[in-house]
């Protein structure tokens, strides 16, 4: 049993630094290849892991070749197009115009039934509100909409709006954040400064975000803890 515990253990870890190592995204993301390479991992650990007979090695070294494998073609599709859109496909136009092509869901084996529910996920009522709909290589649905059933922004209406960047969560639950705290661009002493003046430590906060400007939005916990 606790043979089976630390294989299980090592390649717990391998795995997990191997998806890593290729910068690998959330499942539902992966392109075709990727998703191969996951569920071969995947079997591959399986056996060793279930047989103590079968060396370590013997899913180890695989694992190594996938992975390295992954890499070299990450690196050669970066470098050509033609083997990137052989490896990763293209995009497909589902709908141009507010006209669906019925050739392009045929070729991606997607259904109308299927276009309704990406619409109503999407926030959208109406499919006369799209003007295009892309299937992307990852297989999701690029939904754009014409002009006039377009989010109205600052910029159609004229205001000139100053750019806050994005919130940096520089404390989590009580404890302070560093590298988020480094990317707003302020510093340790800011920050407990800050904190001085509201008379609050980060023990007391839920969360706390710094905006590229400087302004900050704090939290604090409904119940400390003891």
């Amino acid at each position: 049993m606790s043979v089976l515990f630390i294989r299980t253990f090592i390649f717990y870890f391998l795995l997990t630094l191997l998806m890593r190592l290729m910068g690998k995204r959330q499942l539902g993301e992966l392109q075709i290849t990727e998703l191969i390479i996951a569920l071969m991992l995947s079997d591959i650990a399986v056996v060793p892991i279930t047989d103590p007979d079968i060396p370590l090695l013997h899913g180890i070294v695989p694992a190594l070749a996938l992975t390295s494998f992954e890499l070299i073609m990450s690196y050669v599709c970066t470098r050509s197009r033609r083997i990137r859109r052989f490896i990763a496909g293209s995009p497909i136009i589902l709908m141009s115009r507010g006209k669906v092509n019925e050739e392009s869901l045929d070729a991606t084996h997607v259904t109308m039934d299927e276009l309704f529910s990406e619409l109503r996920i999407q926030g959208y009522a109406d499919i006369k509100e799209i003007e295009y709909i892309i299937f992307e290589p990852s297989g999701k649905l690029s939904l754009i909409p014409f002009s006039r059933y377009r989010t109205l922004t600052p910029t159609d209406l004229g205001i000139n709006v100053k750019n806050e960047g994005i919130a940096h969560p520089v404390i989590i639950d009580g404890a302070v954040n560093e590298d988020a705290l480094r990317g707003s661009g302020k510093s340790i002493g800011w920050l407990f400064a800050k904190l001085r003046q509201s008379g609050t430590s980060p023990d007391e906060i839920l969360y706390m975000t710094v905006d590229d400007n400087g302004h900050s939005n704090v939290r604090l916990k409904k119940r400390k803890k003891k």
